[in-house]
């Protein structure tokens, strides 16, 4: 069944308070909405307005996975893929590269704290794995000389200048640290040794205004996948509900009030687009065919035939070729080769308020994962029909909670790509401008006392 990506965006209407763990006394607040909190809010709700889990609307709506999957709603939309980089010393999107919300694009400064840009490296992965000889050395911040490091952040999409994406990073809501105790059953006061701090999300930000009273509401925004009748339902149930729930911790202390909009839908992925990613890429790298990437936007869980948890995707996706376990060797199945993976394990951990139990812990790939493949071209025209299918189902263990959601050859990999070469001389570094080489001093050798 083919499934439609739709935005969904959640307007908090009070503090949010969803723990990251399962400690009772001291725990960490989270920054997102998991998409399972989302999915078992609106279940509850559907519940206590009279509804069955027998019926078809709560079946396709939180049950079934081939007809509504819920991601996480964070502060930006677009989860950069893996190979992702920015300066050490000034990180974030540089002013060429952003836009602003309402679709003006500011104009540059002078001030030297702006950041100095984002970059993606899967051409320069890419190359090292088809040229022995390339050097990381290169991988220098052009503007200042510094090392690149990883770039996690989530972004938004703000709009668009010759038919490419503008990004623009929003500022995380607050945490802010409540602290309360416990009640004496007995007496219905203060007990004693008994005290909770939980950290909250605020519900305001700061703008930019220069009037210090001006605040905004914080939205967090994510994407669903979503069928024709699983979306007549949710529009029925978003009715039903004034589109306000309740999610998270301390609901009886009021918070965790928020408002579901349903928002922008997202193009689908098209075998053209395979093609064009595929010829733009194999341009930069030499002897290559055809390469297509793979991209989880919101994590996935992956079990081989043991039941062991692995960031390998091919032990969901049997048509792909196991990722290489030495440096240098890859592995070839379908006329398929691996070439590049990148992707790091994170614990998942819950609770199942319907049960009162907390849920089994899993083990997941972190958000924006990476994994990269060279293809003959006498097997691309069924490969492509592969991955449009891989699309549309998606891979991986709780599907409906968001994980396994797949992006194909992602156009940020083009648009973003570290314009160094690997035969340009890696420019100096801040410090070393400011204080060149001198020349090595020999050691003074210490003369040894003679005992009398």
């Amino acid at each position: 069944m083919t499934l439609q990506r739709m935005e969904l965006k959640a307007t908090l209407l009070e503090p949010l308070a969803i723990r990251a763990n399962r400690q009772s006394t001291r725990s960490e607040g989270l920054t997102r909405i998991p998409g399972s909190t989302i999915l078992g809010a609106l279940a509850s709700a559907y519940l206590q307005w009279g509804g069955h889990p027998r019926d078809r609307e709560f079946q396709i709506l939180f049950q079934d996975e081939s007809h509504c999957r819920w991601g996480a709603l964070r502060t930006g939309i677009y989860q950069p893929p893996a190979t992702s980089a920015s300066c050490k010393r000034f990180p974030g999107l540089s002013i060429s590269q952003q836009a602003a919300p309402g679709g003006i694009f500011p104009a540059p400064g002078s001030s030297t704290t702006e950041p100095h840009g984002l970059h993606d490296l899967l051409v320069a992965e890419l190359r090292a794995v088809k040229s022995p000889d390339f050097t990381s050395a290169a991988l220098l911040c052009q503007k200042c000389g510094e090392p690149l490091q990883p770039y996690r952040s989530p972004l938004a999409i703000s709009g668009t200048e010759n038919n490419s994406p503008k990004f623009s990073r929003r500022p995380d809501p607050p945490l802010r640290t409540r602290h309360h105790v416990g009640i004496d059953r007995n007496s219905g006061t203060a007990a004693e040794g008994i005290l909770f701090a939980e950290e909250t999300l605020d519900c305001w930000l700061k703008t930019d205004s220069p009037d210090p009273r001006a605040y905004e509401a914080a939205c967090l925004t994510g994407v669903m996948e979503i069928s024709e009748p699983a979306l007549e339902a949710l529009k029925k149930l978003l009715d039903l509900l004034d589109s306000r729930i309740e999610v998270g911790s301390s609901r009886s202390r009021g918070l965790g009030r928020l408002s579901l909009d349903l928002g922008r839908t997202f193009p689908a992925t098209t075998d053209r687009r395979l093609d064009d990613f595929s010829a733009a890429l194999t341009a930069r790298i030499p002897d290559t065919a055809r390469i297509f990437t793979l991209a989880f936007p919101e994590g996935a869980i992956f079990v081989d035939d043991l039941l062991r948890f692995t960031n390998d995707p091919a032990a969901a996706i049997p048509w792909l070729p196991c990722l290489p376990r030495d440096f240098g060797a890859n592995s070839f199945e379908n006329g398929i080769t691996a070439l590049h993976g990148n992707a790091g394990l994170r614990r998942i951990r819950g609770w199942q308020a319907a049960h009162g139990l907390p849920k089994n812990d899993d083990l997941a790939i972190e958000p924006g994962s990476l994994f990269a493949y060279e293809v003959t071209g006498e097997e691309w025209p069924k490969v492509k029909r592969k991955l449009l299918d891989l699309t549309s189902r998606g891979a991986g263990l709780r599907r409906n909670e968001g994980f396994g959601r797949v992006q194909l050859s992602d156009p940020f990999h083009l648009e973003f790509a570290f314009p160094r070469s690997s035969g340009d001389d890696p420019p100096a570094t801040a410090s070393a401008r400011k204080h060149p080489p001198s020349k090595p001093r020999r050691k003074k050798k210490k003369k040894r006392r003679k005992r009398r």
